[in-house]
């Protein structure tokens, strides 16, 4: 792989940075791995938002905060394993009644 030097606080090789980006681009473009790459990447953005968004449901949850004091007390000390305490948060999140 070539390695290109460019500096814009010198003014020098930035036109010829820029070249081969745009060279890059089109050769990603004329076999369509760039299309290809933005329909994953905008899957992935559905599942990072996705996450993002229940976590701060979650976490915002008054019936989370409050149930998340005693099970991580249960988990330091050791009376309860985590993905067990992890199952009942979700448990408590998911029952709306």
């Amino acid at each position: 792989v070539p390695v290109m030097t460019a500096s814009a606080q010198e003014n020098s090789g930035i036109g010829d940075l820029w070249n081969k980006i745009e060279e890059f681009r089109e050769t990603l473009r004329l076999d369509h791995q760039f299309d290809v790459d933005r329909k994953n990447q905008t899957q992935n953005w559905l599942w990072v938002e996705t996450r993002e968004l229940l976590l701060s449901r979650f976490c915002d949850d008054p019936k989370i905060k409050l149930a998340l004091e005693d099970l991580k007390q249960l988990v330091m000390d050791g009376q309860i394993q985590p993905a067990a305490a992890a199952s009942m948060l979700v448990s408590e999140f998911l029952d709306k009644s």
